[in-house]
Order: structure tokens, then sequence, then C-alpha cells
């Protein structure tokens, strides 16, 4: 459940209970509507708000709780029992359209992802990138691309088979991922390359970054089948607009090169 609408009070304290353990809510153990029209009898713990009334009803679709509703009056006794009544009512007719628009999220979400990495595919790099360049050109900032390669792929993959091969994506990935800012696209581009967009990001720092994931890769290990220690290494290029190029195909045109110039110079890389 992510929080999507906030109307008419504070939305701190709501942020509050979505940021708690949701597995101790009482809605959604229960089932329960929970009502308290007395704010010193507040039985929430994670909503201990200075309010007159409050209550909390969960939204089910085909048996699961798929959203939370928070209701807070400044009148105690705002919610009667024909609001409630009434409150329940809207909640039950609305709860298929809210799975309906639920399954839509998850089904937008699983086609600009790689099924493999759980990484963004080339489609939404494209159509981020598209957008992010639009934004760099009028607020005059610059953005980093990192073109990323698994050294030895192919030979490992052939020696050790698929699942190892599997293995060793997924676990660059998860590095990537754990390297970057919150802010960075992080995508598979296809086969054994990745490609890392950086917002903002000048030349220094495009390499620093970079860096930062070679080092991470490098440190890892996979295991084969037979409990043999496989290391794990990267070669990174790099190009950073608007110095080496106003769109992406001509920035990833220089990091590839770069990438060849890594691969050249011995593998496990970063070329600037």
């Amino acid at each position: 459940m992510v929080e999507k609408l906030y109307y008419g009070f504070d939305k701190e304290p709501a942020d509050f209970c979505l940021n708690g353990e949701l597995l101790e809510c009482k809605v959604m153990i229960s089932g329960d509507t929970i009502v308290e029209n007395d704010k010193f009898a507040f039985q929430c713990g994670k909503l201990n708000l200075n309010h007159g009334s409050f209550l909390c009803s969960n939204v089910v679709s085909s048996g699961k709780t798929i959203a939370i509703i928070n209701m807070i009056s400044m009148e105690e006794n705002f919610f009667t029992k024909e609001k409630v009544e009434f409150i329940e009512s809207l909640i039950n007719a609305f709860s298929p359209f809210a799975s309906t628009l639920n399954l839509i999220e998850i089904n937008k979400e699983l086609s600009l992802k790689d099924s493999l990495t759980n990484l963004y595919n080339r489609r939404y790099i494209i159509e981020f990138f598209t957008k992010e360049i639009g934004k760099a050109k009028r607020l005059d900032y610059n953005i980093g691309v990192l073109v990323i390669d698994v050294d030895n792929f192919k030979k490992l993959n052939d020696t050790y088979g698929h699942l190892v091969g599997d293995l060793c994506l997924k676990k660059v990935s998860n590095v990537f991922l754990n390297s970057v800012r919150e802010m960075d696209i992080v995508g598979r581009w296809g086969g054994e390359e990745f490609i890392v967009i950086l917002p903002g990001s000048d030349e220094e720092s495009t390499y620093q970054i970079a860096e930062r994931i070679r080092k991470k890769v490098s440190s890892e290990v996979i295991f084969t089948p037979d409990n043999k220690i496989l290391n794990i290494t990267v070669s990174i290029g790099m190009a950073v607009y608007p110095k080496d190029g106003d769109n992406l195909d001509d920035l990833i045109k220089v990091a590839d090169e770069k990438l060849y110039q890594a691969k050249k110079s011995g593998k496990n890389l970063t070329i600037r």
C-alpha cells in the first residue's frame, strides 16, 4: 500500500502510520472499522492525534486488504452510526474499482521491468532519458551515463550454465542498485550489459559513482553448483551530457567506446 491522497489535514500523522509496522495495525488484523468519537479514547498506537473524532477502515477486494482509509474530524462525536454505515457502503462500492486500478499499476510496473533482474528495461530507460534531457536543457544541468558490462560473462555462462549466469546478473544488479542515489535510474540494456542514468552528475561525480560500482562488484563472489567460488568484475564506460552528446544514442555511443577501451586494457576498469 502506498499513500496516494491527503485532503483537509496535515499528512504527517498518516506518514507515521504508513511508515510503521502494518502487521501491528488493528484494522488490517481484524478487518473491522475502528471509530473513536473522543480524542482521549484513541486506541490506535500509530495515530495519537489531538482531534475530536477518528475513523479507520480497510478496503477489501477478493478477501485481501488493498487500502486503508483514515478519516479525522475536529468535532467530537462526528462519526455517528448512520455516517459510519454510509462510509462503509461507499467503501464497499469503491473496492472493485480500487482493485482494478491496483492491477493496472502492477501490470504497468511489470511492463517496465526486466523479469530476471527487476531493473528497468530498455523501453523505460529511453522514456526516462527523453524526459530527463528535456529538463536538463531547461534547467542547465549535467546527466551522467554509465554503460556497464560483466567481464567474461559468456565464458561463465558456457562453463557453468544459465542458472549460474542468471545468479551473476542478479548479484551485480543488486550491487548497482545499492551503489547509486535515489534519483538515479539503473536498467538492463540487454544480455550482460547495463546502463545507469545519473541526473545532475558532472564528469567527476559520474566517475566516482562508476568506481564505487566497480569496486563493490569486484568484492562479490558467486558459488557454482559444485561449490567453486567465482569472482565477478565489470568494465564501465561513461559519458556526460552535454559534453559528449545531446541525445541518448550519442551518449551511449561514447560510453560504449570507453567500455571497449576498458575491455581492451585488461577489464575491471572504468574509462572516463
